[in-house]
């Protein structure tokens, strides 16, 4: 067997702040599919009206995560046993890992293009679809200039960014694609659900609700951006083996949040739905309640 490098300690250290992560997903997962599925507070009883987009999107990044976890302990366990199998593994995880990004990326777009339905949406979308495309080809060229470095290089272990100079362009147009995605989506969201308009006689308690829904979208989206953000920074600090250690653990990090966010997010709405969808929903006019099924609080 052959000796393991010192240069891949790094990435069997950061495995362990991803087996961590994934398990605050799989958490927050459980209780995002109990509210998509149950009836608010009775544990017992399905929904009328399931949202079968949002459960298949949540099961399609279950998929990808779980299997970008499985693909890295195997990855692991290549290294510890000197198969150079390892690196065409580390492709297959980059492209597994990029789909999620790409997927809740998608999700905001779509959201966008949902609740701007009567104010230009097309034209409210055309940026941040533009640079979903943009991302969406980066990847296609990560994965296109790792594979290429791999048949010019089979004795690598592992493949690094920085030893793929051509793909580091375009991970850092794919990292500031996400990033931008983010803040604009979810700044478009809640400025849309600022300018919901009250009907005489609930005011108080939707100004209450959409108020809530906004912080929630803020708090958590920041939450993900955040992540990104650091992880464009380990990128361009990533010309030595010394940033190792920090980039495999910032991607860890990066790469598993969209689920946790995605999740949490469904959570806090659904539970803010449920808390305020007894008397005080009734009391919303019918006028009203076309509207509010068309806002973020539903739709997000």
């Amino acid at each position: 067997m052959a000796t393991l490098p010192e240069d891949l300690k790094p990435y069997i250290i950061a495995l362990s702040v991803r087996a961590i992560l994934y398990g605050v997903y799989f958490a927050t997962l459980i209780h995002c599919l109990r509210w998509l599925i149950l009836d608010g507070d009775r544990w017992w009883k399905l929904r009328k009206h399931i949202d079968q987009r949002l459960l298949i999107i949540t099961v399609i990044i279950f998929s990808f995560l779980t299997t970008s976890l499985g693909i890295a302990f195997r990855i692991t366990i290549d290294l510890l046993r000197g198969d150079k199998n390892s690196a065409r593994l580390t492709i297959l995880k980059i492209y597994v890992e990029n789909n999620v990004i790409l997927t809740t990326n998608a999700v905001l777009i779509y959201r966008c293009w949902v609740i701007f339905a009567k104010t230009h949406r097309s034209v409210i979308i055309s940026l941040p679809l533009v640079l979903w495309l943009t991302g969406l080809a980066c990847s296609v060229f990560i994965v296109y200039n790792y594979t290429m470095f791999l048949y010019a290089h089979p004795d690598v272990y592992l493949i690094f960014s920085r030893l793929v100079p051509s793909s580091r362009l375009c991970w850092l147009m794919f990292y500031l694609c996400d990033i931008a995605i983010n803040i604009y989506t979810t700044c478009g969201i809640i400025y849309r659900i600022s300018r919901i308009p009250a009907p005489y006689g609930s005011k108080k308690n939707c100004s209450r609700q959409l108020c809530t829904t906004s912080k929630i979208l803020a708090k958590f989206g920041s939450l993900y951006t955040t992540t990104s953000i650091l992880s464009l920074v380990s990128l361009i600090l990533d010309l030595e083996p010394t940033f190792d250690l920090m980039r495999f653990m910032l991607d860890a990090i990066n790469f598993t949040m969209p689920g946790i966010t995605f999740n949490l997010i469904q959570i806090g709405v659904h539970k803010e739905r449920a808390g305020s969808g007894g008397k005080e929903r009734h009391a919303i006019t019918p006028s009203f309640t076309s509207t509010f099924d068309q806002t973020p609080i539903n739709q997000y």
